[in-house]
């Protein structure tokens, strides 16, 4: 072996493709929030999680004292940020794939009746004897 050469074999026991602190859904590991300093504002990594905004940690801090201790102004203040949140996510939530499924199968389904109402309007006598005479003319 020269003495001019870097070799090197992987990590013992590692799979091909699998990364070392990373889950399959893209978060990291503890060992890889650790390694990359997440969440730590002196880093020079630069990978830093986000703040809350001052409403969100008032609205926390006020819902840990307790609904007896909160006075009304505080009361409203919360309820007002649980709205929103609640809001925001309603708005913002994307159906999955069971709730299109279903939305899809209800328009079928619809789609169906009407054209069975249609069918079974065109059968009855009423509508006959007037295409008879249309026809006539």
């Amino acid at each position: 072996m020269e003495a001019n050469t870097l070799q090197h074999f992987g990590i013992l026991g590692m799979r091909w493709g699998v990364r070392r602190y990373q889950n399959p859904d893209g978060s990291l590991t503890p060992a890889g929030r650790r390694r990359y300093d997440v969440g730590d504002p002196n880093s020079d990594t630069g990978t830093q999680t986000k703040t809350s905004s001052i409403d969100s940690q008032r609205a926390v801090q006020l819902r840990s004292k307790g609904l007896d201790n909160l006075t009304n102004d505080e009361l409203s203040d919360v309820v007002r940020r649980m709205n929103l949140e609640k809001n925001y996510k309603d708005l913002t939530r994307v159906p999955s794939n069971y709730e299109k499924a279903m939305n899809f199968t209800k328009k079928v389904i619809n789609t169906v009746e009407t054209a069975n109402k249609v069918y079974q309007l065109t059968q009855s006598q009423l509508i006959q004897d007037l295409a008879k005479k249309v026809v006539k003319k």
